[in-house]
């Protein structure tokens, strides 16, 4: 069976991405997400409790009314009252106790995702997976769905309230068993049923983002292009404003058109299933309206049983909530995958760096096609750098000057031949040791916006500067007297 899409993969899926979302918490922050199951359990019990402390309170008005408040009616009242009063005021103050959890939790749950998508994506040695469309589609999805931008963050944050409704609902739909249990199973059943049908249209909606992927991944880069400085020259230079904004459009339609397919296909049966919840519900309230005007319930039970199934309908919680959980918790399998598939790309290399080379390095019929190509950059280069000498390579642009130093610093394994340093495979040596003994500036080089020291000693442990050993540094790079002058 041939491996399936981002999309199918999710429809397939029994869990979905929210359980793997739950799953990552404890490791984001255990003590918080202690807090965070505690408030949860208490904002799904105290509107519970609410329902029984009001019907308790309106059932005791009758017979303190008759009896006086002085009487054992009068003090149930009273001490319902106080239940009522003591119950409400702690369910205005869960609910926003909860979000803030699930809001801090949520960003806390970011920054571990980003620390490990950013390692994963630095563990190999080389640059060639750097290059792999599918894992780039993978840093992408793991990262945020689409252009939106979905992130983990804010689908804890949604997730926090939808669970309070949900498992708050099944609690308060429960109290129907008082009554009758069959009214009890027809509600719940109904709203479940209809849960699980919007759910799924929905979802359809989801693995229509995650299987177009890459051509997000393009109408990000087309924006990107458009919004920041790096291109801004070429941009103007060129008159490619309109082209980008066209660009930009296409690529977004193109990943769009297939969400939108279905949208369309599956509106009617949304909408069907608002309508047998209204009518559910409406049955409810006529059985038990109907039944307190044959006096076969009292007026308290008859309270208790109204906010029984107006609790149920938190069930049917399905808003935007309910997206952002889905798109925003999308990333985290993402990223778990990332973490698999950078983990199973291996370098070889154990021999240690340290003094090499003493003599030479030397490329015996080599040769190089990047991944996924078939033209061959090198069939069968021989060269030999003597250590201790000077060497320049001169070419038309493309002709591999710098795939030869990309070669040479170990970004990428020849694909025939051998590279050997002082007779010793360059495969057989320990890639980051070689890497720490590489200097090079590239042609598309990155200039590190940070101070002039941080540029000096980059990768040297923090906080253990020699102020000698970087005047020197800076000395030897004919950089001294522009150091000096900088604040």
């Amino acid at each position: 069976m041939g491996e399936l899409s981002l999309g199918k993969r999710l429809r397939a899926s029994r869990l979905g991405p929210a359980a793997a979302l739950v799953a990552q918490l404890p490791g984001a922050s255990p003590a918080l997400t202690g807090l965070w199951v505690a408030a949860l359990l208490i904002s799904m019990l105290v509107p519970l409790g609410f329902a029984l402390a009001s019907g308790a309170l309106v059932g005791s008005v009758p017979p303190a009314l008759r009896s006086g408040m002085d009487s054992a009616a009068g003090h149930r009242l009273l001490w319902a009252l106080g239940a009522t009063a003591l119950l409400f005021a702690l369910l205005q103050s869960t609910s926003p106790l909860l979000g803030a959890l699930g809001e801090v939790l949520g960003r806390r749950l970011n920054g571990s995702l980003r620390r490990r998508v950013m390692a994963a994506a630095l563990t190999p040695a080389g640059i060639g997976h750097l290059e792999d469309p599918a894992l780039l589609d993978l840093v992408s999805q793991a990262q945020g769905v689409g252009t939106g931008q979905f992130t983990p963050g804010q689908a804890t944050t949604a997730l926090t309230g939808m669970l309070s409704n949900r498992l708050g609902g099944a609690l308060a739909g429960c109290l129907l068993f008082t009554y009758r249990w069959w009214l009890a199973v027809l509600v719940i059943g109904a709203d479940l049923a209809i849960v699980r049908i919007q759910s799924w249209e929905l979802k359809r909606s989801l693995a229509g983002l995650t299987d177009e992927a890459e051509t997000f991944r393009r109408a990000g880069y087309i924006r990107d292009l458009a919004l920041t400085p790096e291109a801004a020259k070429e941009s103007r230079i060129f008159g490619l404003d309109a082209w980008l904004v066209k660009r930009f459009g296409e690529e977004w339609t193109s990943a769009m058109t297939a969400v939108w397919q279905a949208r369309q296909r599956g509106r009617w049966a949304v909408f069907a299933s608002i309508g047998a919840a209204g009518l559910v519900e409406g049955v409810a309230y006529w059985l038990v309206g109907d039944a307190a005007v044959r006096h076969q319930i009292t007026l308290g039970h008859l309270t208790v049983l109204i906010g029984a199934v107006q609790g149920a309908s938190g069930i049917l919680a399905i808003n935007s909530n309910w997206l952002q959980i889905n798109y925003g918790a999308s990333a985290v399998p993402r990223a778990l995958e990332l973490e698999k598939r950078a983990a199973a790309i291996t370098t070889s290399g154990r021999l240690p760096a340290s003094g090499l080379p003493a003599r030479s390095v030397r490329f015996e019929q080599v040769r190089f096609a990047y991944p996924g190509s078939a033209h061959e950059v090198y069939t069968g280069l021989d060269l030999e750098i003597e250590a201790g000498t000077s060497l320049a390579i001169v070419g038309q642009n493309g002709a591999g000057k710098t795939r030869l130093m990309k070669l040479l610093a170990r970004l990428y394994d020849p694909t025939g031949g051998t590279i050997t340093v002082d007779g010793i495979p360059l495969t057989e040596i320990d890639p980051g040791q070689w890497q720490r003994r590489i200097a090079a500036i590239f042609q598309d080089f990155v200039r590190f916006d940070l101070e002039a020291g941080d540029n000096i000693v980059f990768s040297d442990s923090p906080g253990q500067r020699d102020a000698q050993l970087l005047d020197h540094a800076a000395g030897r790079a004919g950089a001294a007297e522009l150091v000096a002058g900088l604040p």
